[in-house]
């Protein structure tokens, strides 16, 4: 018989150790190997894994034992309002970053029109943040 999603969500154990936020990062990545939400995980406890499924949250779960940023382990990032593709060559968007989206946003909010240059941009995330908020403007990222 397989794993359960509560079973698998009593694992986040293994990872308490290398984790302060251990039962997030387990409902997080278990979310991610079953393609569901994490209100999926909470309503649904006794929904059995495939067993790829399964294999595919080990393999996640030791990642992270090893260290292995949940961004890392997931592919993505949520910064300001979005969602970023991220791996082992971007680092990854903190949220105290979120403060440039803000100001800038704040400054230039009478604005309609604005071109921007974000150099070293690494996922893109503050530019593409400020653009998707800001219609008019125009921004190039290198």
């Amino acid at each position: 018989m397989g794993l359960s999603i509560n079973q698998a969500l009593g694992m986040s154990e293994d990872i308490r150790s290398h984790s302060e936020s251990y039962m997030l990062d387990t409902e997080i990545m278990l979310s991610f190997a079953i393609s569901k939400t994490k209100e999926y995980l909470r309503a649904h406890g006794e929904h059995i894994l495939t067993e790829l499924q399964e294999q595919q949250f080990q393999h996640m779960l030791q990642r992270r034992k090893l260290g292995e940023p949940i961004a890392y382990i997931v592919g993505k990032k949520e910064f300001w309002k979005f969602e970023f593709d991220v791996d082992k060559n971007v680092l990854i968007p903190r949220p105290d970053t979120e403060l440039i989206v803000e100001v800038i946003l704040e400054l230039t909010k009478n604005k309609t029109s604005l071109k921007l240059l974000d150099i070293g941009i690494g996922s893109g995330c503050i530019i593409l943040s400020i653009l998707r908020e800001k219609k008019g403007f125009y921004g190039v990222g290198i």
